[in-house]
């Protein structure tokens, strides 16, 4: 899926593994994939975002689900990305397990 970048911009897809980095691919540079920007950039990704700034980077709205407490986050967070995903929306999930 295109999303309508900002920039002249546009890529296919947006990851934080540098493995799947490629020429229509941005790189989403977040607390634990700061470590392979260099590898991204090796592999030939279109750009490097900063996962705080992404929402900058498009013209779409983008709610955010911010769950907070002291048990349950990671699988609260996994049940909604899933179901949002069922329900067919377009979804993306940053957590301790990384961005999704």
């Amino acid at each position: 899926m295109k999303y309508p970048a900002r920039s002249s911009a546009s890529f296919a897809q947006i990851t934080d593994d540098s493995r799947e980095c490629g020429p229509d691919t941005a790189f989403v540079a977040d607390t634990l994939s700061q470590r392979y920007i260099d590898n991204a950039k090796a592999a030939g990704c279109a750009a490097v975002l900063d996962a705080a700034d992404l929402k900058t980077h498009f013209d779409i709205e983008m709610p955010v689900i911010g769950i907070t407490g002291t048990n349950g986050k990671t699988t609260t967070a996994a049940l909604i990305y899933s179901l949002l995903l069922d329900l067919g929306y377009c979804v993306a999930m940053q957590g301790t397990k990384g961005f999704f």
